[in-house]
């Protein structure tokens, strides 16, 4: 059992999927401590040791029970938590963006909506793979590129504005790379002596080379210092940035990593307009690099230090917010824990062999009457007494995890929430100098996979607990988890059943629905373009996301409202010139129902077979009696500011309650 668990919890065999197992992938793809031939699934070596480990898979009993005073909780699995997109990255600069979330296809997309899109294009299949959680990882050889006609908008664009940054969250295969001359992993050249820039690795050192000049059309180079070893073969967030006051300048992790650029700064004039975006290698396949690329962002500015530090705190990838249940935990009430409190965790997929837990909190949820959904509190909860809790393990298929339980270091006292968890423990070293207590370093852990995220064998996670309210051996228990919901239909990924509408498919809807002429607002929209959705996957929709929205269909309704030919072709004759008292009548007037039944009709449509109840829109609009709702606020409101009631005050209150509907649901789903 031991020896099968060392080799299980390292990946290096994948009993579930044998094809997995790195002994086997380390023959076949790597030709790696071949025998004699390396081969192949079907041939040599790399058939022998697949056999074996086929052979060893069969024999595998199940594995053993749960300590007995653990009692097994119902887990969770990845997919039952949910998504979430990360922090607020900066990207007002961004001209070009992958966030690798396509997982198959020889395409990998620019989502930054800056045209033309610089779609990227796998051109080795074999030797450059997707990776779980969004990325591309590169074999030697391997390298996805941009066509050189979508390629010039780097030119056009960076030249322009005479700086850039390149934002990648890279890892690296290992530090033994780019020896005699750096490998590339970003490079925007036209083969491996001339580029425009390039991002590259050389051992432990990042390297940055920026053309400046025609007498060296390879670029000068800039590299964090050797002493610093600041590339290590893991995940890190790297940013280069270039601008003609500052020269060029590394950041590794959120914090500046090389020294002062000491060349002559220069300009980018002498860039070459016909030169390709490359990954993983030259566009010529020379100076190949090994590792994974997990977003990357291009800026037409120097990214400042602050804004760095935002993109790094907001991290990468896809992501879930898995809540496991502990008010259940405390049986006696004596320490007033309701029953709707769970540990929260960030969990995603760090690649194809192990999951990421990262950043513990305690949370109490509180729902809203009759919404299915619940959420988190604007304001802290004090809880009347502390909670004690310790040595959180993370458990996985109905056994704890092995390695990588450095969330055991915890122990603190929950008093509020939401709280951060990760804390101290004490520790007697034996010197005879007592006890010492000690920070939990860590924020994440790696979870080596069993059997995978999804499919009907996915892994299954609970947590135990060392301490909890003055109990021992706990687990959690994810009964009536909160934050997930059934979809209507047969087909329950949310991907196929509802989207939103990106930033063009938003700009043209507006158009259409209002009769207002796009070009009429366009400098506003253009404003607001990179705020808004570039995609229609809703699992990446932020409510930043919907301000923008918000601010898109505010501009809409206010170019109709004041247009005296477009309100009247709305809403027909209504008293826009009138004060707020004559327009809109009393109680549960024509006039206001005239106002609703325009903006039901013409933006949110009857007769479908799935819609937002007219009843409720209204209710929402202007209240059952004509005097609530979104209506009855902006005049309470008028009255308590001792605003004016007059023709302009009426025109606002129509804008509000287009904006209303406009910018909902019915105007945004795809």
């Amino acid at each position: 059992d031991a020896s099968y668990q060392a080799i299980y919890d390292s990946q290096k065999v994948d009993i579930n999927t044998p094809t997995n197992s790195r002994l086997f992938l380390r023959l076949a793809q790597d030709s790696h401590n071949c025998w004699t031939t390396c081969g192949d699934a079907t041939t040599g070596n790399a058939n022998e040791m697949l056999t074996a480990i086929q052979s060893f898979a069969a024999s595998i009993t199940d594995p053993p029970a749960l300590n007995d005073k653990i009692v097994p909780s119902k887990a969770l699995t990845l997919l039952q938590g949910q998504v979430v997109s990360g922090g607020t990255r900066y990207e007002t600069h961004v001209i070009a963006k992958y966030e690798f979330k396509e997982g198959e296809g020889t395409v990998a997309a620019d989502t930054s909506g800056i045209e033309p899109a610089a779609d990227l294009t796998i051109t080795d299949p074999d030797k450059v793979s997707w990776v779980s959680g969004w990325g591309l990882e590169f074999k030697s050889g391997g390298k996805a590129m941009a066509s050189i006609a979508n390629s010039q908008k780097l030119y056009d664009l960076i030249i322009s504005s005479g700086a850039y940054s390149i934002e990648a969250w890279v890892v690296p295969g290992n530090v033994t790379q780019g020896e005699n001359e750096p490998a590339a992993i970003v490079t925007y050249s036209s083969g491996a002596s001339d580029r425009n820039f390039t991002m590259g690795q050389q051992l432990y050192n990042y390297t940055m080379a920026n053309r400046i000049s025609n007498a060296n059309a390879t670029g000068e180079t800039l590299a964090t210092p050797d002493a610093d070893e600041a590339l290590q073969a893991t995940q890190q967030h790297v940013v280069m940035t270039f601008d003609a006051t500052n020269g060029r300048r590394i950041y590794v992790n959120g914090k500046l990593a090389s020294d002062t650029d000491d060349t002559t700064m220069g300009f980018l004039d002498q860039w070459d307009p016909g030169y390709v975006l490359t990954l993983g290698a030259e566009s010529n396949g020379v100076h190949s690099w090994d590792g994974k690329i997990r977003l990357l962002a291009i800026h037409n500015v120097a990214l400042t230090e602050e804004q760095i530090q935002q993109n790094f705190d907001a991290g990468v990838g896809q992501k879930f917010n898995m809540l496991f249940k502990i008010g259940h935990l405390d049986d006696a009430g004596a320490n007033s824990l309701p029953d709707s409190s769970y540990i929260w965790f960030t969990v995603s997929e760090f690649d194809n062999f192990s999951y990421l837990f990262s950043d513990p909190r305690f949370v109490i949820l509180n729902q809203v009457a009759g919404d299915p959904l619940y959420t988190i509190g604007t304001d802290e909860t004090t809880l009347t007494t502390p909670v004690d809790i310790s040595g959180i393990k993370i458990g996985i298929n109905g056994r704890e995890v092995e390695v990588g339980q450095v969330f055991e270091n915890i122990n603190t006292s929950i008093t509020k929430s939401p709280q951060s968890l990760v804390g101290t423990k004490s520790y007697d070293f034996g010197d005879g100098n007592g006890t010492v207590s000690v920070p939990a370093a860590a924020s994440g852990t790696i979870i080596a996979k069993k059997n995978g995220a999804s499919g009907p064998s996915a892994d299954q996670f609970f947590l135990s607990f060392e301490h909890f309210a003055g109990q021992t051996g706990l687990v959690t228990d994810s009964t009536s988890f909160p934050l997930t919901y059934d979809y209507p239909g047969t087909d329950t990924d949310p991907d196929y059943i509802v989207g939103v509408r990106n930033f063009d498919e938003l700009n043209a809807t507006m158009a259409q629905v209002t009769g207002v002429d796009p070009a009429s607002v366009e400098t506003s929209f253009e404003n607001l373009k990179q705020q808004l959705p570039s995609k229609e996957n809703l699992q990446g929709f932020l409510a930043s996301m919907q301000m923008a929205i918000a601010n898109l269909a505010g501009i809409y309704c206010d170019a109709l409202v004041e247009d005296p030919t477009l309100r009247t072709t709305f809403f027909g004759s209504f008293g826009f010139t009138s004060n707020v008292d004559t327009a809109f009548g009393s109680g549960d007037s024509t006039q206001k129902n005239q106002i609703v039944n325009a903006l039901v009709t013409k933006m949110v449509g009857t007769g479908l077979n799935i819609q937002p109840d007219t009843a409720a829109i209204k209710d929402a609009l202007i209240g059952s009696d004509g005097n609530g709702g979104l209506f009855g606020s902006l005049e309470t409101t008028c009255a308590a500011d001792g605003c004016t009631r007059d023709a302009a005050r009426t025109r606002t209150i129509v804008k509000g309650m287009c904006m209303a509907v406009l910018g909902s649901a019915a105007g945004t789903q795809q």
